[in-house]
């Protein structure tokens, strides 16, 4: 499907008023629609058999609905679909336990409804955002899987390993940070003594250098404020300057760049 047509979205949600509030907000976006709608776990499942939507809007309590979302996604998951949507839970839930045992299963990005930054916009912000990268595939390795579906794969991992450390998409450094990553990975290791993973970025948004880094900064900067310290020390475990007590620009990038590329 063609980025220029809107992107299609199913919601599996049961409290009204979000529902609501949801519709109305999607009134003012061009780049998406909404296809179907519902509280029931079980109805979701045919609803997404019958629109194909390109992302699913997961609820998982369903206290005025039917089943969970954890019903739904582990229904979905031993469904055989002959296509990939982007699995997106929005929820009150607060666990990382919870949130990793999602990652690592089927789900590609997870919004918890009490954070500070919350809103629809970065919801859907996020879900057109990952849509953009799916389909942008360069990677030119010999694998047995499609070289969209190679990338799906790719802008999967990076979402989750930021998402892990707190990166927001509230900040336009995080977009930054997944577009060099994303680069660095489609390219030979030598490129980068030509052409830096911040110069590519900047090239591509037509900035300098150091504007790019600037906004990463910003981005990483909020991200070791507001993150819990414990989940930093498990998901981010390169040593970090002790005058700034956060990783650089760089340091980030190389870090998960080279992480993804051990789990590909």
């Amino acid at each position: 499907m063609s980025d220029s047509k809107p992107m299609t979205l199913l919601l599996l949600e049961d409290d009204k008023i979000t529902t609501k509030e949801f519709e109305s907000y999607l009134t003012t976006r061009t780049d998406v629609t909404l296809v179907a709608k519902t509280n029931s776990s079980h109805e979701a499942l045919r609803l997404v058999k019958k629109h194909r939507p390109e992302a699913i809007i997961v609820d998982l309590e369903l206290h005025d609905g039917i089943g969970s979302g954890f019903d739904f996604l582990q229904n979905l998951r031993n469904t055989n679909l002959n296509f990939s949507p982007l699995i997106v839970v929005n929820t009150n839930v607060k666990s990382p336990t919870i949130y990793k045992n999602l990652h690592e299963g089927y789900v590609d990005l997870i919004f918890c409804k009490q954070q500070a930054d919350y809103s629809f916009e970065m919801l859907v912000n996020a879900i057109v955002f990952s849509r953009k990268h799916e389909k942008d595939s360069t990677l030119n390795i010999v694998v047995e899987k499609s070289p969209e579906e190679e990338q799906q794969r790719i802008t999967k991992l990076i979402n989750i390993h930021l998402d892990r450390v707190g990166i927001s998409y509230k900040h336009k450094g995080r977009e930054y940070i997944f577009e060099a990553i994303n680069f660095m990975l489609h390219e030979n290791p030598e490129k980068f003594k030509e052409l830096s993973p911040l110069q590519y970025v900047a090239n591509k948004h037509y900035m300098f250098s150091s504007s790019v880094g600037r906004a990463i900064q910003t981005a990483i900067n909020y991200a070791w404020k507001k993150t819990a310290i414990e989940d930093l020390e498990r998901f981010y475990t390169a040593n970090v300057s002790s005058d700034t007590g956060v990783p650089t620009a760089m340091e980030l990038i190389f870090y998960f760049y080279n992480k993804i590329k051990e789990e590909l």
